[in-house]
């Protein structure tokens, strides 16, 4: 009997440790997307800063919510914005986009 003990003992240590190694490697990857984000998100928040002068408060709580593909799309899209209310304009038609895929 003891060494059925010892021997489940090795598979459940062996299955821990399997299971905290791939915890530890979810966590790293989490880790470098989030920093891709927040990246993304300055880098999008300076060339706003360029392109149209001050982004608002409002403006910068609205782009710390938006994804990395709104984040991308964005970065395109601020290439032809030249003012604080096309800024606005393009968050309100993610908006309604939003809407609809969500009433879809």
């Amino acid at each position: 009997m003891p060494e059925e003990k010892e021997a489940t003992m090795v598979i459940v240590t062996s299955w821990m440790e399997e299971g905290i190694e791939i915890g530890e490697k979810k966590g790293r990857f989490e880790g470098r997307f989030e920093g891709q984000i927040e990246m993304g998100l300055r880098i999008v928040t300076s060339l706003l800063k360029k392109r149209i002068g001050i982004v608002t408060p409002e403006a910068e709580a609205r782009l710390s919510t938006l994804s990395a593909e709104q984040l991308e799309i964005l970065a395109v899209d601020l290439y032809g914005m030249e003012s604080q209310e096309e800024l606005a304009n393009w968050f309100s038609t993610l908006s309604e986009l939003e809407n609809l895929n969500t009433n879809l």
